[in-house]
């Protein structure tokens, strides 16, 4: 897929934003990074976008880990609930639970009431238990609910794995599978544990799923894979639309919208940017149950068929 198969629609920026953004067409939700004063908020705005509702210390609702989380990460809506992932990558609130490399690295999806923003629980994922150097599957980022197996697919910032859940008759995560993802390029990223040789979020689109590269990664491109029963195949790396397209990223149910996140300097852990983009040439329309299945704005629209129309 070229460059020429998307159309950049708006990028607001001032955004509570640093690592994820995800929108059923009603509302965009975001989250952001803490630092070592403050914890890592969970928001909500409308498609404006205005924020409607702030949890800046959400980190710190997580009962049994206020300690371990500073970092909220990806974020996936199932069955009206908001799945996110969070973790204690180093630079945490408590540089003893988290910067050196003798010690535990944390990971969790948690769940959220998408409207107040309430924690409700949690799941600890990957090698929670692992000291920091020995973790495969350390530091979680984005989770993605897959439509055709429903599971949920959880990967990680520290190396190219993904960690599939089935939800048990309780709404409980279960362990199915750890699957890699091959032909990821980590030629130039070194074997210190901090490194990212993993991914920032993933979203799925039926069976094909699109996978964000860090900024500091050497391997400037997004990449799509194509889930196969019992694995995933690799289909193609595709550069990076710009400087603002390499943490969040989320395929609006039931259309070809795209919504991507990025943090900004000037904004520090708390504020980013997030932009709204056309994708054509590529099937998107297999994500329909996760939420809602239209896109509007105050200026533009996008028909079925992904050409953009004034309103």
């Amino acid at each position: 897929m070229s460059l020429a198969n998307f159309t950049i629609l708006n990028t607001y920026t001032g955004i509570k934003t640093h690592q994820s953004v995800y929108s059923d067409g009603t509302n965009i939700w975001t989250t952001n990074a803490g630092n070592s004063t403050t914890s890592s908020g969970l928001y909500r705005y409308n498609m404006t976008p205005t924020l409607l509702t702030s949890n800046n210390d959400a980190a710190d609702d997580i009962t049994g880990a206020e300690d371990d989380v500073w970092q909220m990460n990806g974020i996936e809506k199932i069955a009206g609930k908001l799945y996110i992932g969070a973790m204690n990558f180093p630079n945490g609130n408590d540089s003893s639970l988290h910067n050196a490399g003798d010690k535990y690295q944390r990971s969790y999806i948690t769940r959220w009431d998408p409207t107040t923003l309430a924690y409700e629980a949690k799941w600890a994922v990957g090698d929670s238990s692992v000291l920091g150097p020995s973790a495969v599957a350390r530091w979680t980022e984005g989770c993605a609910y897959h439509e055709g197996t429903g599971h949920l697919f959880v990967i990680f910032h520290g190396n190219e794995v993904a960690e599939e859940y089935s939800f048990d008759g309780s709404g409980d995560l279960v362990f199915v599978a750890r699957h890699t993802f091959p032909s990821v390029d980590n030629t130039n990223q070194g074997a210190n544990f901090l490194n990212s040789r993993g991914f920032e979020d993933i979203t799925f689109s039926g069976d094909t799923c699109w996978l964000n590269r860090h900024a500091a990664t050497s391997d400037p491109y997004f990449y799509e894979f194509k889930w196969n029963g019992s694995g995933f195949d690799f289909v193609q790396k595709i550069a990076r639309l710009g400087d603002d397209f390499t943490q969040g990223v989320n395929i609006q149910p039931g259309t070809n919208i795209t919504w991507w996140c990025e943090r900004t300097t000037s904004g520090g852990d708390t504020e980013g940017s997030i932009s709204k983009v056309i994708s054509r040439g590529l099937d998107l329309s297999g994500r329909v149950g996760v939420g809602l299945s239209f896109e509007t704005t105050g200026v533009k629209y996008a028909d079925s068929s992904g050409i953009i129309v004034s309103k």
